[in-house]
C-alpha cells in the first residue's frame, strides 16, 4: 500500500517554483566556500553543517582545508 503524499497537489507547483527561486538566489548572492566548490564527501559535508551550527562560515572555510586533507 503506498503512503499518500504529504504535499498537495496545487502546492507542488509553489514549492517546485520556490526551489528554482532559491537556486537563482544563491548563485547569485551565495559566498564561495570550499565546501560547495569541492567534491567532499558526505561526511565531510555533515561535519561542516554541525559546525556551521556552532561557529562562523568564516572559522569553518579554515578548518574545511585541513578535513579535507586528512580524510
Amino acid at each position: 500500500m503506498r503512503s499518500p503524499d504529504p504535499v498537495a497537489p496545487g502546492e507542488k507547483r509553489k514549492l517546485t517554483r520556490l526551489a528554482k527561486d532559491l537556486k537563482v538566489w544563491a548563485k547569485v548572492n551565495g559566498r564561495d566556500f570550499p565546501w560547495r566548490l569541492s567534491d567532499a564527501d558526505t561526511y565531510q559535508q555533515v561535519i561542516v553543517e554541525v559546525l556551521l551550527q556552532r561557529t562562523t562560515a568564516t572559522a569553518v572555510a579554515g578548518f574545511f582545508g585541513a578535513l579535507v586533507l586528512s580524510g
